[in-house]
């Protein structure tokens, strides 16, 4: 089994973060797809680091990053904040790290900010959303044709969970046999339907540039 963990970006993480964000298969998921460029990376770098409102994460399976996740902007007032993750190396294809990261970020909103509110945005039909919705994850509305990518309109679809729906999936599912066999078999569907590529969680690794 992968040895799966998450460690805060450091100032050392800059240009690996730049080359998989320009990853087709990363770009591909995000609100803006251009390549971006060095001056631009240090940029988002140099404020990704000092804000009070965000944090970021290097995705590490069994010591080697493979991607990021952020949680951002963090609103303390009305408890609540968004997040986003990527996972850029083909490496860590099927050994359950979108899987582990979603229940981490998860864990830490609620357990560790102390939140009431976890939300994002997912582009178009991506399937990782199966994932998020088995782990009690709800569409909250669907804004139409929202992002013009590739020649034709995407839809955008918004996703939430509260602490509540938390805290109610854990109880009905966590003692659940059956229900940890029948999500083993739909992530192995997903999985196949996606193929030997990299995939993205939320579609907005970082809903403020990058």
């Amino acid at each position: 089994m992968a040895n799966i963990s998450l460690r805060p970006v450091v100032e050392s993480d800059r240009d690996q973060l730049r080359e998989w964000r320009n990853l087709p298969h990363v770009r591909k998921f995000m609100f803006t797809d251009h390549v971006i460029g060095p001056e631009e990376h240090a940029a988002w770098f140099a404020k990704a680091l000092t804000r009070d409102d965000a944090k970021y994460w290097i995705i590490e399976v069994d010591g080697q990053g493979v991607g990021m996740a952020s949680v951002i902007r963090i609103d303390r007032a009305n408890q609540h904040c968004s997040w986003g993750f990527y996972i850029a190396e083909q490496s860590a294809t099927g050994k359950g790290v979108g899987t582990f990261v979603d229940q981490w970020i998860i864990r830490y909103v609620f357990d560790t900010l102390g939140l009431n509110k976890l939300h994002g945005e997912v582009i178009g039909d991506n399937p990782i959303m199966r994932i998020h919705e088995k782990l009690g994850m709800r569409r909250d509305g669907c804004l139409r044709q929202h992002i013009f990518r590739d020649g034709k309109f995407l839809d955008l679809h918004m996703v939430s969970i509260l602490r509540d729906d938390w805290e109610n999936w854990l109880a009905e599912t966590e003692m659940s046999q059956q229900f940890w066999e029948q999500y083993d078999r739909e992530i192995a569907e997903i999985r196949a339907k996606m193929g030997p590529r990299s995939t993205s969680g939320f579609d907005t690794a970082d809903l403020d540039g990058q």
